[in-house]
């Protein structure tokens, strides 16, 4: 596994950052949490306990961030092969993905016709006549 043994402002300690690494991984490299806690050689209630720390919790999801934004592109290409081997669900993952499709819809209202039934009846009989139809009414 690789370190980031630096962080902004070095507010954090080596141990820190080992362990925030561990858990930006997905699943903490194959290690339980007390596993991921004796790899430096503290207790996994002070893991815990930097867990509630802003600072730690703000570094380890920049972590995620950088490690799942790594790995977008593989993820992309297998949605879109499943997408294209017929699967509904990655096509519509794929084009929300793309921004094509949206999870809402903007309904507007149609402001109503305000046109009375003699020239409704009179816009119908001249389409129909565009359109070469025979009076039927």
């Amino acid at each position: 596994m690789k370190y980031a043994l630096t962080a902004p402002d070095s507010q954090l300690s080596s141990e820190q950052l080992i362990v925030a690494e561990y858990l930006a991984t997905p699943g903490r490299g194959g290690l339980t949490m007390e596993e991921v806690a004796a790899e430096v050689n503290v207790s996994a209630r002070t893991v815990h306990r930097w867990r509630l720390d802003p600072i730690f919790a703000k570094y380890v999801q920049q972590r995620t961030l950088s490690i799942v934004g790594e790995r977008l592109p593989d993820i992309v290409s297998v949605v879109a092969d499943r997408a294209i081997d017929g699967s509904g669900k990655h096509a519509e993952l794929f084009l929300k993905m793309s921004g094509v499709l949206k999870d809402h819809h903007v309904v507007q209202p149609i402001p109503p016709d305000e046109r009375d039934d003699a020239s409704i009846q009179a816009s119908i009989k001249e389409l129909r006549k565009e359109l070469n139809l025979e009076e039927d009414f």
